[in-house]
């Protein structure tokens, strides 16, 4: 018999990039659903997700962060600023989750990478994974993928959420 062993994948989500995209559809995600189908067909080791965090967490959110914790999810917190124009503007993100994912990979924690941003700024992070012999896919939205991150990483690699919005669509149990 043939025995074909699974990936150890990561998912390293940019929740700011995924939270910006399903506001503007005026809609929310099933986060569990949607880990679920990111590491379909993979051995998932974790996933951690990168979120933004204001001088105080709302009690809506902090329920939201605790039930991701209590479901597996690895938070990391990183600050943001409220700049000149009267917004907001995370800081260190990107370099967070560039850090998690290649320290992670020197110590082969993972086979294959999955990345939740369209962000251009992490062409430098695919170089480097593809440097470690490691798989990456990325998931975006198709309106916020950087033409230079579906280059680096290559159209084979690279997967639309818009795809599979209606399955990851929360559907509130009151209703």
């Amino acid at each position: 018999m043939l025995y074909l062993e699974k990936e150890r994948c990561l998912i390293f989500l940019d929740h700011w990039n995924v939270y910006k995209n399903v506001k503007l559809l005026g809609i929310r995600i099933d986060y569990i659903k949607f880990r679920d189908v990111l590491s379909k067909g993979d051995h998932l080791v974790g996933t951690s997700i990168f979120v933004g965090l204001l001088e105080k967490i709302t009690k809506e959110k902090g329920k939201f962060y605790e039930f991701l914790e209590l479901n597996g999810f690895h938070i990391v917190y990183n600050p943001v600023q409220r700049i000149y124009t009267g917004g907001y503007k995370q800081k260190g993100t990107d370099l967070a989750i560039y850090k998690n994912a290649t320290e992670l990979a020197h110590i082969d924690s993972y086979d294959k990478a999955i990345l939740v941003s369209g962000d251009g700024d992490f062409v430098g992070l695919v170089e480097s994974l593809k440097e470690c012999n490691k798989k990456i896919e990325v998931w975006s939205f198709k309106k916020s993928l950087a033409k230079e991150l579906k280059d680096a990483v290559g159209v084979r690699n690279v997967h639309y959420i818009d795809d599979i919005i209606e399955y990851i669509k929360f559907k509130d149990p009151k209703h």
